[in-house]
C-alpha cells in the first residue's frame, strides 16, 4: 500500500501530449484527461510505486504553481 502523507512529485514538460504519449509506451497512463488552469495545462500520472507525479506543461511567460510554491507565495 501507498504512503498517501507523502510528498507528491511533479515535472515541467513542453509538450503533455508528446510526454504522456511516451509514458503510454512504457505503460503509465493518466489517471484523468488533462486538465487546464490559470498556470497552463496538466495531468496526474501513477508511477509503477503507485505514487501520483503531476506532469505540467510549461507555457512561456505564465508562471506555474510548482514555481510560485518554490518562492513561498499562495497559488489560486
Amino acid at each position: 500500500k501507498v504512503n498517501t502523507d507523502t510528498t507528491m512529485l511533479g515535472f515541467k514538460v513542453t509538450s503533455l501530449a508528446s510526454t504522456l504519449a511516451k509514458l503510454n509506451t512504457l505503460g503509465i497512463e493518466s489517471k484523468s484527461a488533462p486538465k487546464k488552469s490559470e498556470w497552463g495545462r496538466w495531468v496526474n500520472v501513477t508511477d509503477p510505486s503507485g505514487h501520483t507525479v503531476q506532469i505540467s506543461e510549461v507555457v512561456a511567460g505564465i508562471p506555474s504553481q510548482v514555481d510560485a510554491l518554490a518562492k513561498g507565495e499562495s497559488f489560486p
